[in-house]
């Protein structure tokens, strides 16, 4: 049990770097400091799809939170750490096959993709204080799901050609 743990441990680590390098790193600009456009996401997906649920949340809200710091977005840290942690939550890992693209999976990045939206909605309105002028960037954060929707997708595949989940035997 101790060499799982220590191995749960490492790639939760190495999934918060690869979160906070491919949020920042990545990063697209939306018009009119909206916020940015990443892959980032598409690997909390896939941290979720790997690791058991609280390793997943724990790696997304420090990668997320770590790349808004960098970014100079600092009032959105705290939010952002709480959106992601949430999205890794959404997925459902309980089964017992090898397989990171599922049905399963699937749902869980749609259903992760509605946490992304919403979250950043309510955060918006609790920090604008406004209802009407977080609408806009609902759409954004639509796209940056759909986005890392089909870029974990397309990992998913690529990572079940090489039996990585196998491999990993987590």
């Amino acid at each position: 049990m101790k060499k799982n743990n220590t191995k749960c441990l490492v790639l939760s680590a190495l999934f918060a770097a690869i979160i906070t390098v491919c949020t920042r790193f990545t990063a697209i600009p939306i018009f009119g400091g909206q916020g940015y456009v990443h892959i980032g996401d598409a690997f909390v997906f896939l941290s979720a799809a790997i690791l058991p649920t609280p390793y997943a949340m724990a790696t997304s809200a420090i990668g997320g939170g770590l790349a808004d710091m960098m970014a100079g977005y600092t009032v959105y840290i705290l939010p952002t750490a709480v959106i992601k942690a949430l999205m890794a939550l959404m997925f459902f890992r309980k089964s017992q096959s090898t397989k990171l693209l599922s049905s399963k999976s699937i749902i869980s990045t749609v259903l992760g993709t509605l946490v992304l939206v919403g979250g950043y909605y309510i955060a918006e309105v609790i920090l604008f204080g406004s209802f009407v002028s977080p609408l806009l960037g609902m759409v954004w954060n639509a796209f940056q799901g759909i986005f890392s929707s089909i870029a974990f997708l397309l990992l998913a595949t690529a990572f079940d050609k090489s039996r990585l989940r196998e491999r990993l035997s987590i």
